[in-house]
Order: C-alpha cells, then sequence, then structure tokens
C-alpha cells in the first residue's frame, strides 16, 4: 500500500488516531462494526491520497504526544480500532502526556450511540465530565 493517500474528513468530525487502517486489524466479533469491507472503504476514500506520516491525518504521527492538551480515549473491547488507541495512549502517557485510557468490555465501535444504554450514558457522561474539567482550567 502506498504510503500517500487522500484525506477526507467528509463524515468524521475527529481526527484518526490509525494510520492507514488494514486487514491486519481484526475484532474477536465475527461481523465487527468495522470490517474488512469497512476498512478497504476508508482507504479508498477517507484516506486516498494522504500522507500518512502527516499528524494532521493521524495524531499517533505526531512526533511529540506528550503536548497535548488532556486526553480521553475511549473504545470498545470488541472495537477493530481499539489496539490503535491502547497503543496511542500508551504513547501518550510514555511520552509525559496526560491521558485517561478506558476500554469498554463486549462493546464496538460506535458504541455511544447504541444499545446497552448504560454504557454509553457511562461513556457520554465521561466526555462531560473530561470536557467539564478540560473548560474550566481554560478558563483560569
Amino acid at each position: 500500500m502506498s504510503s500517500r493517500c487522500r484525506w477526507r474528513p467528509a463524515w468524521s468530525t475527529g481526527r484518526r488516531t490509525s494510520p492507514c487502517p488494514d486487514a491486519s486489524r481484526t475484532s474477536p466479533r465475527k461481523l465487527p462494526v468495522i470490517g474488512p469491507w469497512m476498512l478497504r472503504m476508508i482507504r479508498e476514500t477517507y484516506l486516498l491520497g494522504a500522507d500518512l506520516a502527516d499528524p494532521v491525518v493521524s495524531p499517533a504521527k505526531y512526533g511529540k504526544p506528550g503536548v497535548f492538551p488532556p486526553l480521553l480515549i475511549l473504545t470498545g473491547g470488541l472495537d477493530t480500532l481499539r489496539h490503535d488507541m491502547r497503543a496511542f495512549a500508551e504513547r501518550v502517557g510514555a511520552d509525559g502526556g496526560e491521558v485517561t485510557y478506558h476500554e469498554f468490555a463486549g462493546a464496538d465501535h460506535g458504541f455511544t450511540h447504541c444499545k446497552p444504554v448504560e454504557t454509553a450514558r457511562t461513556a457520554i457522561t465521561m466526555i462531560g465530565d473530561h470536557l467539564r474539567v478540560a473548560y474550566a482550567v481554560a478558563r483560569r
């Protein structure tokens, strides 16, 4: 695969923390939310022509991730991208950054938008708490 892709954030409001996704990423689920077809679609559209080494495409490629503001990284235990998220959190922490990582057992990608509602509620509450603290510090 080429190291150049074109980045098109058409359906994403966040930044990718994974490099160009490929078939080596797996989920314990037989039919995960992000399966091989989705990974192909991401490579062929979302990342088409983008420079995967560019931190704008993937913060995981930033040379000093410890300088990021405090991060909250939430992922599902069945999410195909969970390994990338965990590795990114570990890298930020190893570089001196403040990071909170939480993996929701039994949850797949998009767990904040589907059942069980308790998992979604917990995740959304964690996001709200994280932002409340971040904005309180920023106002000082």
